[in-house]
């Protein structure tokens, strides 16, 4: 797909097929087909702003279609998700970058490998 195609968050009709398909995810289905174009399976990414209660944002997104949902106050329980972002203590001026949006930067993440399917917690404690 064209680079210069803007992503978009999934409004009106397409919300709440998205977060429906958001939430499979968070559930343990890691293969949901996109509700708007039915071409790709759904990427994503979570980020755990709340460590002690391990709860965080989970983002997903259409690679073709380029639609996006994100589902806020959410706990992925006994799953460990990779995270390149951490570390990072101001996680919102990154997600705030105009001139390069955060999902196009999943995106990228997503095919070099470095973001993808979640890791068993106890994998997660021997690192």
């Amino acid at each position: 797909m064209s680079s210069d195609v803007e992503w978009r968050e999934s409004f009106g009709e397409l919300k709440l097929p998205f977060m429906g398909a958001a939430g499979k995810i968070l559930d343990g289905n890691f293969h949901v087909d996109c509700p708007n174009c039915h071409k790709s399976t759904l990427r994503f990414y979570y980020h755990e702003f709340n460590k002690q209660k391990g709860t965080g944002t989970l983002w997903a997104w259409c690679p073709s279609c380029r639609v996006m949902t994100h589902l806020p106050r959410v706990e992925p329980a006994g799953r460990h998700f990779p995270d390149p972002f951490r570390d990072i203590d101001d996680f919102g001026k990154l997600e705030g970058r105009n001139d390069d949006p955060l999902v196009a930067r999943l995106d990228k993440l997503w095919d070099d490998g470095k973001i993808g399917l979640p890791v068993p917690q106890d994998v997660r404690r021997r690192r």
